[in-house]
């Protein structure tokens, strides 16, 4: 790449975070996309509910619950779509930590629900495995490569790179 490609590069690079950045963008073009978001993931959610037979113990109505709890879900898009558009402007990597049921994980690298001991054989002590992942990890991966290749996240390595945030996990 030539000096004055380089030099484009950064300015288009500089360009692009000045309008992440931007009072527009973050305060209202993100939040009208996480709340179109949430939107449409309460509609395609919501027939789900009605193939639930309701439980007489159940003392709330989960559809009502459910579309009360839509400020909390356009929260989450919000975050999640601030995130996106920093990785997108950032000469990192970065991937998803998410453990399946049944992975062995290293307890010193995740954080666990449940505060209590692990209970059981030896073996289970020494190679504790995750009953479910509660919210995922992030991780982020120096690389050389070009900034906006709009592809800011990648499948799972084995590359150790930098934990941003631990997985939340309940372990067996």
């Amino acid at each position: 790449m030539t000096d004055s490609e380089k030099v484009a590069q950064r300015l288009h690079l500089a360009g692009l975070h000045t309008l992440i950045e931007s009072a527009d963008v973050q305060n209202e073009l993100i939040p009208r996309r996480a709340e179109d978001l949430a939107k449409s993931l309460s509609k395609k959610v919501a027939p789900l509910f009605g193939l639930q037979t309701p439980i007489d113990k159940w003392k709330v109505n989960i559809l009502k619950e459910w579309k009360n709890q839509r400020p909390l879900l356009e929260k989450i898009f919000d975050h999640a779509l601030k995130i996106k558009t920093k990785a997108l402007v950032s000469k990192h990597i970065f991937e998803v930590i998410f453990p399946g049921p049944g992975d062995m994980y290293d307890p010193e690298h995740v954080e666990t629900e449940v505060h209590e001991p692990i209970k059981g054989d030896v073996e289970r002590r020494l190679n504790p495995t995750v009953r479910i992942c509660l919210f995922p990890g992030l991780k982020r991966i120096a690389t050389d490569r070009k900034p906006m290749d709009y592809n800011s996240f990648r499948r799972p390595s084995d590359d150790p790179g930098v934990v941003i945030a631990s997985p939340m996990l309940i372990p067996e």
